[in-house]
């Protein structure tokens, strides 16, 4: 499987936090999935420890990274190399969750048998039973955040940065 298509939401806020909807929808006309930053952590299969610096602690907040939704039907979620959005967390299992688009419009979610589950706007998504998603949803993959968007909702995160 290819990997979905990534851009830093930095970089879409430089470019487009002063557009209307339709000029960002002419260029991005797809929904997107944002993988907020958190504390990341090490796969178990890691055999390297690396000691915290006090020095040079961890920056607070990171970047985040916002994922095309598109062309495709369904994207799976996970840490495996075959994912089409591979987040390498230790949190997360090989395939953990699995987007799904509905007709006519709309994606739902559902856990694809996670370790640590998955969570959407506060309640647990039961392993196999997709739930719908809204603009702005949380979704909550092991440690790993994730927000989805339908592209107004995203144009508007840009705007408040």
């Amino acid at each position: 499987m290819s990997g979905a298509k990534s851009i830093l939401l930095s970089t879409l806020a430089t470019k487009f936090s002063a557009s209307d909807v339709e000029t960002f929808k002419a260029s991005y006309p797809h929904d997107w999935l944002v993988w907020e930053p958190g504390q990341w952590r090490p796969p178990a299969r890691t055999t390297v420890l690396l000691a915290p610096d006090p020095a040079h602690p961890p920056p607070r907040e990171g970047e985040s990274l916002a994922f095309a939704l598109e062309p495709k039907e369904q994207l799976t979620v996970g840490r495996g190399e075959d994912c089409d959005v591979s987040i390498n967390d230790a949190t997360l299992s090989q395939t953990h969750l699995v987007l799904r688009r509905r007709a006519p419009s709309g994606w739902t979610v559902r856990d694809a048998g996670s370790t640590n589950g998955t969570v959407v706007d506060g309640a647990l998504v039961p392993a196999g039973k997709p739930v719908d998603l809204k603009s702005g949803a949380r979704i909550q993959a092991g440690g790993v955040t994730l927000t989805f968007y339908v592209p107004a909702g995203l144009l508007m995160r840009l705007r408040s940065r």
